[in-house]
């Protein structure tokens, strides 16, 4: 059951009133259950190289164990997605969440990196499975003018859970150990336990945990979220190829800067995208949706050709932004368009479609553009028009396809 829309408050309240349109209603739970879950693997990934270095991994095998995380994600969250249509949308967070507090404990005790890797794709299948149920939720109970709104306001959830998490994570690893954040993790999760039960009585209310027997039909389906899909893979590419990769080696390799100097450029972006995030409902209903979208790919070339052409610290200090800006116009059109395209009994597959798009460029594009950037003789430059190349290619299929929805 969709609300109205409230009247954005006007005057001298000015963001965080904006902001507070957001935690109103049957959207909160799901916020506070997004949060927890986003805070708790800050806290972890802060440290967690660190801590498999310890158990004596060499630096590739450590890279191995890693990426059984990221690796379950990719192959859950469409079954993920498809499971929540016939047992619900809670019942499925639920599953997510109990595996993040099992694999976060176990993670503790793990002996040897054998054992770590397996808790870590147990974390995988969980984060996996809560966060594809938890976009088919907001999907669920927003209308198709709502969606960019509530979209929004869970990438803020997320965004300041992993503002706060790696932080926290840090200051608890240095007073109480390694394994510490882990079990702050698990805690995290419990807690959104908490949240949850207001969930499992709206998803009945809203009908979000709808039972549908419907079979999905994945040729059709993959077909109707193709233009989203692309978008949602070429946002995240960029955001993950400037934020891991290019921003961080050109100012540690060669611009000679430090790590204090690097967080502070993410920060940065980050911090941007967080405030950009509240506007982009208004601009989406002004303006329509596409074009946010084609800005957001428009704003992340820009972001490459000024590191490319004035590589220093000005540039990437305009790059963090402008990629922080391009994120924050992108992903909430991305995601209810998404949404509007789901058939009548699919949104959980959809949503996991989408959550798959999103970690399969988490996967290939540090790999891509380090690559290009370690193995051919443009070094960085060529790093740069590898990502460029994506976003060019991703972008101008979308413009191909037919027009997304122009709801806000």
């Amino acid at each position: 059951m969709s609300m109205p829309e409230p009247e954005a408050p006007q005057g001298a309240r000015g963001l965080p009133a904006r902001i507070g349109v957001f935690v109103r209603g049957p959207l909160t739970p799901i916020l506070v259950l997004n949060f927890c879950m986003s805070a708790g693997l800050g806290m972890v990934w802060t440290i967690l190289a660190v801590y498999i270095s310890s158990m004596g991994a060499t630096a590739a095998m450590t890279g191995l164990v890693m990426a059984s995380f990221g690796g379950a994600r990719l192959f859950v969250s469409i079954p993920a997605g498809a499971l929540s249509e016939r047992l619900g949308r809670a019942q499925v967070m639920l599953g997510g969440l109990l595996m993040m507090v099992v694999g976060s404990i176990a993670s503790t005790v793990a002996g040897n990196v054998g054992l770590l890797a397996f808790t870590l794709l147990l974390q995988g299948i969980g984060s996996a499975a809560f966060a594809t149920s938890a976009m088919a939720s907001v999907a669920d109970i927003s209308g198709p003018e709502e969606r960019i709104r509530n979209m929004a306001a869970f990438q803020i959830a997320s965004m300041a859970g992993v503002s706060i998490g790696p932080g926290v994570g840090g200051i608890i690893a240095g007073l109480f150990g390694l394994a510490a954040p882990f079990w702050l993790q698990g805690g995290m999760a419990a807690l959104g336990l908490l949240a949850l039960r207001r969930v499992f009585r709206q998803t009945k209310r809203d009908g979000s945990a709808s039972r549908t027997l419907t079979r999905p039909r994945y040729g059709r389906l993959l077909a109707s979220l193709a233009g989203p899909a692309l978008m949602s893979y070429s946002v995240q590419f960029m955001n993950i190829a400037c934020n891991w990769t290019i921003i961080p080696l050109i100012a540690t390799k060669v611009l000679g800067l430090g790590m204090g100097t690097v967080g502070t450029l993410l920060t940065a972006g980050a911090l941007t995208n967080f405030l950009i995030l509240p506007v982009t409902p208004r601009l989406a209903a002004r303006l329509g949706r596409r074009p946010l979208i084609l800005a957001g790919s428009a704003l992340n070339l820009c972001a490459l050709a000024v590191v490319a052409a004035f590589p220093s610290l000005p540039a990437l200090v305009i790059c963090a932004v402008l990629v922080g800006v391009a994120t924050g116009l992108s992903l909430p059109p991305v995601n209810a368009s998404a949404a509007d395209a789901a058939p009548a009994g699919q949104m959980g597959a959809a949503m996991g479609i989408v959550r798959t798009t999103n970690d399969l460029a988490i996967l290939t594009s540090p790999i891509l553009v380090g690559f290009l950037i370690s193995n051919t003789s443009l070094g960085y430059d060529a790093g740069l028009a590898g990502a460029a190349a994506v976003v060019i290619v991703t972008t101008t299929l979308f413009a191909l396809l037919r027009s997304t929805p122009r709801a806000g």
